[in-house]
């Protein structure tokens, strides 16, 4: 299943701000996640455990590790109302990036599998966590 979250992520490493300004972005993040997965994920979740992928979008690029950052209160909204801890390793969180006019996350969640991938265009064999082949970069659904 696929849903979109119209919110705005920043990387919350590089921002210098007083407290009080990262906990009230923290808690709109997280409520807005919360709200729209509740909404979209009403009886309609996959079998678990599940692949979840959360892909910010927008108008620049973020380092690997900022973009991960900049999807924890989303994750932890989307978690909260999918009634999951988001620490639990049976679930696995796969973090992407593109670049949008706007500023959103695209949130998809999956049914994990337990074996592995074969890429339809360069035949590579990877696990299943990822569903972009490592070697041509080619994104398999």
């Amino acid at each position: 299943m696929k849903f979109t979250i119209p919110i705005k992520t920043v990387s919350e490493a590089n921002q210098s701000e007083h407290w009080a300004k990262k906990a009230k972005r923290a808690k709109n993040q997280r409520s807005g996640a919360y709200m729209y997965s509740l909404q979209a994920c009403n009886n309609k979740l996959p079998p678990k455990p599940w692949l979840i992928i959360l892909t910010r979008c927008g108008k620049r690029y973020l380092d690997e590790d900022n973009n991960a950052g900049s999807l924890k209160h989303v994750q932890d909204g989307i978690c909260d109302a999918i009634g999951i801890d988001d620490g639990d390793k049976s679930n696995k969180y796969v973090y992407r990036q593109r670049k949008e006019k706007e500023y959103f996350v695209e949130v998809e969640i999956k049914t994990l599998k337990d074996d592995f991938e074969t890429c339809k265009t360069c035949g590579a064999v990877w696990g299943a966590v990822y569903d972009t082949c490592p070697k041509c970069g080619e994104i398999n659904e």
